[in-house]
C-alpha cells in the first residue's frame, strides 16, 4: 500500500487535527472493531516496509504519533488480505487509505 497520496495530505493537518483523529481512534466503538479484527488475523510473515513508511509519514507530520497507527493499521490491511478475511471494517480501512484518509470513525 503506497503512502504518497497520504503522505502529502497529511502535511496539511494541524497537531490538533491529528490529535483530534487519534482521539477519535482511541474511542472504544473504533477499537472495538479494530481489535475484532486483528484477533481474526493469523500470523504471517511479511516483505514489510514499515521502517521506510514510518520515516516518510513522520516527515509529512513533524513526527506525530499518528505515524505509528497509521503503520499498524497497513500491516493490519497487509495480513488479513492475505489470510483472506472479508470483513467491512477491512473494507473501510482500505478504502480510506486508498483515498489518503487516516480512518478514524466507524459504525
Amino acid at each position: 500500500m503506497k503512502v504518497d497520496t497520504l503522505q502529502y495530505k497529511l502535511r496539511s493537518f494541524s497537531d490538533e487535527d491529528l490529535d483530534s483523529i487519534l482521539d477519535k481512534r482511541d474511542s472504544s466503538k473504533f477499537e472495538k472493531h479494530w481489535l475484532d479484527l486483528a484477533e481474526k488475523v493469523e500470523p504471517v510473515e511479511l516483505n514489510f516496509e514499515g521502517e521506510e513508511r514510518f520515516v516518510k509519514l513522520s516527515q509529512a507530520t513533524g513526527g506525530h504519533e499518528i505515524c505509528s497507527y497509521i503503520i499498524e493499521d497497513i500491516e493490519l490491511i497487509e495480513k488479513a488480505i492475505i489470510n483472506q478475511i472479508d470483513s467491512p471494517f477491512l473494507s473501510y480501512l482500505i478504502d480510506s487509505y486508498k483515498k489518503g484518509a487516516v480512518p478514524y470513525e466507524y459504525d
